[in-house]
């Protein structure tokens, strides 16, 4: 049995390595198959069978010079399907397995829904990897949620408490927000409260929005308000 992951993620894969060096089920402990190791190794390791992790690019060259047994191989795992098209090196690669092995199952993984939705990305991937079904797994399928609730992530929170010299600061800035603010209400009274609350200076879209409401009125406005 031999299994080749396809280009997953750096974290990922090394949590799966992890994984499924621990597990008692795995009889060949999972390799990664690097340009670090000399070919001559990759091709023992192909032969021991097993889970191996590999790059698209070291994959593809390995077919093409037949260093890989294809008809050993028991299935393909890509990652990213999301971005498999027709020029893409996973879909050479399925191509390159199909010629010489029916029987191994082909996979392709993706966690972008909303890239997959855009240009028909899961016609497009079933066709070049030759996938015949289509599964989506949301948070609240009972696989998932269970699997979820057995492996809850440790969430810490860490409060790290102001100098004097940053109190300072921040009281300075709010005073000097307080009075940005009531140059511009005594200037523009009609303006929206929201832009008025100190709370709402500090968010990204605040100055965008402001500059758009006061737009209209700008050349009407004081030397003060506008600086």
């Amino acid at each position: 049995t031999l299994v080749l992951v396809v280009e997953c993620p750096g974290d990922l894969e090394e949590w799966l390595l992890e994984k499924l060096t621990l597990s008692e089920t795995a009889v060949v402990p999972p390799k990664k198959l690097t340009s670090e190791v000399h070919i001559e190794k990759r091709n023992e390791h192909y032969l021991m069978g097993g889970v191996q992790f590999i790059s698209r690019t070291i994959l593809v060259i390995d077919l093409l010079l037949k260093r890989v047994p294809v008809d050993l191989i028991t299935g393909l795992i890509f990652f990213n399907a999301h971005f498999i098209s027709d020029i893409s090196i996973e879909s050479f690669i399925t191509r390159l397995f199909r010629t010489e092995n029916k029987m191994g199952f082909i996979k392709a993984l993706s966690s972008n829904p909303v890239q997959l939705n855009k240009n028909n990305q899961v016609e497009q991937c079933m066709r070049h990897l030759f996938l015949p079904q289509f599964h989506l797994w949301p948070r609240f399928h009972v696989n998932i949620s269970e699997s979820v609730e057995k492996h809850k992530c440790d969430v810490v929170e860490l409060h790290i408490p102001l100098t004097d010299v940053m109190r300072n600061l921040q009281l300075t800035i709010i005073d000097l927000l307080h009075f940005c603010m009531k140059e511009i209400k005594k200037q523009v009274p009609s303006l929206d409260a929201d832009f008025f609350v100190v709370e709402n200076a500090v968010t990204k879209n605040y100055f965008r929005s402001l500059k758009v409401a006061l737009k209209p009125m700008w050349s009407h406005l004081g030397a003060n308000t506008k600086q």
